[in-house]
């Protein structure tokens, strides 16, 4: 296997494929075998299989096979909320925050992965 010839370990439980434009629901056989996979949602790597997902986290951002990122927004909506009420609390409504700052501490968490899934609200 050329991973063991450069040294790589792969750790398979921390492995998945996900099909970009695939369908929409996935039904794995839990009976499947590297020699044989009746539900055709598995990949051999390997001496191991790999399954099949409709949705993987990397590097923080949540991908799903449509490449909507609702998840992902949604999750980066909540956290913006959460931290405005906490800007709040730390004295923007009473002056001793400036507007400045506390835009740029809400502003950190909305931007974070604009680059992949862009200007789409």
């Amino acid at each position: 296997m050329l991973s063991l010839k450069w040294r790589m370990k792969f750790n398979p439980d921390k492995c998945s494929v996900l099909i970009f434009g695939g369908s929409s629901e996935i039904v794995l056989n839990p009976d499947c075998t590297i020699k044989k996979c009746t539900c055709k949602h598995h990949f051999v790597f390997g001496k191991v299989l790999i399954c099949e997902v409709l949705m993987y986290k990397y590097l923080g951002v949540e991908l799903d096979n449509q490449l909507t990122f609702v998840d992902f927004k949604n999750r980066l909506i909540l956290r913006s909320r959460i931290n405005m009420s906490r800007i709040w609390k730390m004295g923007m409504n009473t002056g001793y925050l400036s507007v400045k700052a506390s835009l740029n501490l809400v502003r950190s968490v909305l931007e974070f992965g604009s680059e992949v899934w862009g200007d789409e609200v």
